[in-house]
């Protein structure tokens, strides 16, 4: 089924809906718990999931694999994200037709990284026209909006640039992230302003971490508003509590939702990071905290919930060509003991910290630029041709690496947030030397010997 039409369902209903976005996980142990995670997180009805394609097809199978088990074996409606620059046409014609032949009937379609001179599509408007034409009316289309603009062109410019998208056959916008109520819904008034009618909606990230929010805000908020202060100033006073950072977060993510539902927004689209526990926490935690959605009565909420429906004593297939002839079903891990799941949800709250477990699925950091490299580092490479001067002396390199050191220099790309407070003991008897006679730090970490890292 097209998930533009069971938007439409959901908003004739007068109905509050929600979907999630997972990434391939990077290892093999990864991908196993994301099922299971997946499978858990299906308790909670969204409307579908989507599952993000590494740039320039790099997990093109492993995409294909995630959103084929999504589909007809969890049975949730598959968003399957397709880059199109820079990647053999081969490539993404051979995908859409293991897409169709898997039942998958949504495609989320993003142009990725700049396309060079020889690719077959130079945007993703150019592609979205090639599937149309190969594939006619059968796949619903989504694709992505900025609300402060695309990092590479000027506002009002990109506004014009998702008009061409939607033209061009897209029937659902879903936005990047954004942490300014306002900002979304001028975004949206933009919109309409220039003919775009289909349905936009929000993309949701939730704060798990004050370094993920601190990257993600940088890259995607353009502006810093009266609400990006506030909201940067409440994370940034725990900003070495891990703990207190994710209850803040879910605070301040549900406020977010709240504020979005009043001015009559119904749909969310949660960018998990392959994490549940603040997800479900948004949902599910009574007020104020949490939606408190799964609750009895439901008198903060404007608008009816999605409805569970579960006709048969396993997960019906999404897949329409399965789901007339299925009578058995192997048994998933929603069938396990809750005392499980509630033992296993949040076992990897932390997965890309100081001693990050590979096996978790969210193990290696997505930052949703859909790019090899990150805003600042794309600002280094910008100005010069590496993070020095072609020019610089050995002298120089050491003197810039002990100056990252230091609160008031400028970060290298791969060292953008400073260090932690409990580096200071070692910064002027160790770090700040050694990096001047020319043993260059990129990651330093002094014995605690569990003393807390305050």
């Amino acid at each position: 089924m097209k998930i533009i039409d069971k938007i439409h369902e959901y908003l004739e209903r007068d109905s509050f809906f929600y979907s999630f976005e997972y990434f391939p996980p990077k290892t093999d142990a990864g991908c196993v718990n994301l099922y299971e995670r997946m499978e858990r997180m299906k308790n909670l009805n969204p409307c579908f999931v989507g599952t993000t394609w590494g740039v320039e097809g790099s997990t093109a199978a492993e995409t294909l694999e995630i959103c084929a088990a999504t589909q007809n074996l969890l049975g949730i409606e598959s968003l399957m994200h397709i880059t199109c620059t820079n990647t053999d046409i081969n490539i993404l014609r051979d995908s859409l037709k293991k897409a169709r032949e898997a039942g998958i009937q949504n495609l989320f379609i993003l142009r990725g990284a700049k396309a060079r001179p020889d690719s077959q599509f130079q945007h993703a408007a150019d592609f979205i026209s090639w599937v149309r034409k190969e594939h006619g009316d059968y796949f619903g289309i989504c694709v992505a909006g900025y609300p402060e603009g695309h990092e590479e062109t000027p506002y009002e410019e990109d506004i014009q640039n998702l008009k061409k998208k939607v033209d061009a056959g897209a029937d659902l916008v879903i936005s990047q992230l954004f942490y300014d109520v306002d900002v979304f819904i001028n975004f949206v008034q933009d919109c309409r302003r220039v003919g775009i009618k289909c349905p936009i909606i929000p993309g949701i990230m939730p704060i798990n971490t004050y370094h993920q929010f601190s990257r993600m805000k940088k890259i995607f908020c353009k502006n810093q508003t009266p609400a990006i202060t506030q909201l940067t100033e409440n994370i940034s006073r725990i900003s070495n509590d891990d703990d207190a950072v994710k209850d803040v977060g879910v605070r301040e993510i549900t406020g977010i939702i709240k504020k979005l539902m009043r001015k009559g927004v119904r749909g969310f689209h949660f960018f998990t990071q392959n994490l549940e526990k603040s997800v479900t926490r948004i949902l599910t935690d009574p007020p104020p905290e949490g939606l408190g959605l799964l609750n009895d009565s439901q008198p903060e909420l404007p608008f009816q919930l999605p409805e569970a429906r579960r006709d048969l004593p396993w997960r019906k297939s999404a897949n329409m060509k399965r789901s007339g002839e299925e009578d058995v079903r192997p048994a998933f891990w929603s069938n396990r003991p809750k005392s499980y799941m509630a033992k296993t949800m949040s076992w990897d709250d932390f997965p890309n910290g100081r001693w990050g477990d590979s096996r978790s699925p969210a193990f290696g950091e997505e930052d949703h630029s859909h790019s090899h490299m990150s805003a600042h580092t794309k600002q280094w490479l910008d100005t010069c041709t590496g993070p020095w001067s072609p020019t610089a002396t050995l002298e120089d390199i050491c003197k810039l690496f002990a100056d990252s050191l230091t609160e008031d220099a400028p970060r290298l790309p791969w060292f953008e947030t400073g260090l932690a407070p409990e580096s200071d003991r070692i910064l002027r008897e160790m770090l700040t030397p050694m990096n001047k006679r020319g043993m260059l730090t990129i990651n330093s970490q002094p014995g605690v010997n569990a003393e807390k890292s305050d």
